[in-house]
């Protein structure tokens, strides 16, 4: 399978060709992107407040955005940087496998926020809260922000790992908020569809076999 990529006028557009040749053509503006994500960092309650449910283009083309941070950051990990094996010393991988393991964290990173929005909205009917795909898509993919673009540190040993974790707390904390300020549910709603959607996430990743599924939805 050939796979080409294209960036011309502010579009995005993804080729893969075996039997036939299916194009996606996404618009991507690199500046929304940089300001949208800093105004879900800093300005964290003002930003669900005025948010408006976004289609599915508009999310997509954010995330083909920001997941080029933890495709770089896998990759650099994978060529340069290597796996620490105990008793091995650290290890690198041939250029094929690295750029196999760098797509992988791309694709995670683009669907995991998809998911975890399908997955929030089927938890919120089953406790019969307000349901809407819509909705909670747009939350999960803003709310996934920090731990999407922490994941570039992925190849800084120790400090790159508590980084890390504490960018997907902070995504959980958005997520909370989101659901109060977005969503209108009160706080102790937020927090018992926060608790039920993290054990859902937990059991799904443990069925598709990779944890760092997790730290995207």
């Amino acid at each position: 399978m050939n796979i080409s990529v294209e960036i011309s006028n502010n579009y995005l557009s993804i080729g893969f060709s075996e039997v036939r040749v299916i194009k996606l053509n996404v618009k991507v503006d690199f500046e929304y992107v940089k300001e949208t994500a800093s105004r879900i960092i800093m300005e964290r309650e003002r930003f669900w407040k005025n948010l408006k449910p976004s289609d599915f283009g508009t999310l997509l083309s954010y995330l083909l955005v920001l997941a080029i941070l933890p495709f770089v950051g896998t990759l650099l990990l994978s060529l340069v940087f290597g796996y620490r094996i105990p008793f091995f010393g650290t290890i690198t991988l041939p250029p094929s496998l690295a750029l196999v393991a760098a797509v992988k964290a791309y694709v995670l990173a683009v669907i995991g926020p998809f998911i975890g929005g399908f997955v929030m909205n089927i938890v919120a009917e089953a406790l019969k809260y307000p349901s809407s795909t819509e909705r909670y898509t747009t939350l999960t993919v803003y709310a996934a922000t920090p731990a999407i673009i922490s994941q570039f540190l992925v190849f800084v040993p120790f400090i790159g790992g508590v980084i890390i974790l504490l960018a997907a707390i902070f995504s959980l904390y958005l997520i909370w908020l989101g659901l109060r300020e977005f969503i209108k549910l009160d706080s102790s709603q937020a927090l018992i569809l926060l608790i039920v959607y993290l054990i859902a996430l937990l059991i799904i990743s443990a069925i598709a076999g990779n944890i760092g599924m997790f730290y995207t939805m």
